[in-house]
């Protein structure tokens, strides 16, 4: 199974289970509508070893992407979903964090100089010097990976932030986080809910 059929069966499940019917007559509700943050925040996955709740664990993925810093006004729970199954649309969101610095400015400076006469960008980049956030598509510029492989090579004062960039590239893609994103089902077998109505019972849940 593709893991595009993967997603599209776990989150039809999830989605179901913390929503409710749009009344007829009504218009559908897109993604950010159907998402019910608090009660899919409870449910619990594996990760590390140990049962966290899917609240915690979205936080502590979504850390290693955009630090301390909200993508938006969405919580992690949101992004992490939304992330996974529409991972084009964050090509161009500036989401991922770079604390250091000396590298956010070295990288400002590139992409100023890709096109110096925008002034949209500038604009932009002041934004990220403040912020550190920037795009994954403004990182793929040649003359910012240039920069950035250049930064790389300072093992001392650069190559730790370099790295935390290629980190998280890496784990905002949708295979990282379908394989993250292990929910631990009810215990279908031992439910005596399940014998006696053939309804499958709750998914299993933490309350933090």
């Amino acid at each position: 199974m593709t893991w595009s059929k993967r997603i599209l069966g776990m989150l039809a499940v999830l989605v179901g289970m913390v929503t409710v019917g749009v009344a007829h007559g009504q218009e559908e509700p897109g993604f950010s509508d159907l998402i019910d943050d608090e009660a899919l925040s409870h449910i619990a996955v594996y990760s590390d070893g140990r049962l966290k709740s899917f609240g915690s664990h979205a936080k502590t993925i979504m850390d290693n992407v955009s630090g301390p810093r909200s993508i938006g006004d969405q919580s992690a729970v949101f992004t992490y979903l939304d992330m996974l199954i529409r991972a084009e649309a964050y090509e161009d969101v500036d989401c991922i964090y770079v604390k250091n610095k000396v590298v956010r400015n070295a990288i400002a400076d590139a992409v100023e100089q890709s096109d110096p006469s925008a002034s949209d960008l500038a604009t932009r980049m002041e934004g990220f010097r403040s912020s550190g956030l920037i795009s994954p598509l403004l990182l793929r510029q040649p003359g910012v990976a240039a920069v950035l492989s250049n930064l790389e090579r300072d093992l001392i004062r650069t190559a730790k932030s370099v790295d935390a960039i290629r980190s998280a590239e890496f784990v905002m893609s949708p295979d990282f986080l379908l394989n993250r994103f292990r929910v631990i089902p009810p215990d279908w077998s031992a439910s005596e809910e399940a014998d006696m109505s053939g309804v499958m019972p709750p998914w299993h849940g933490i309350i933090e």
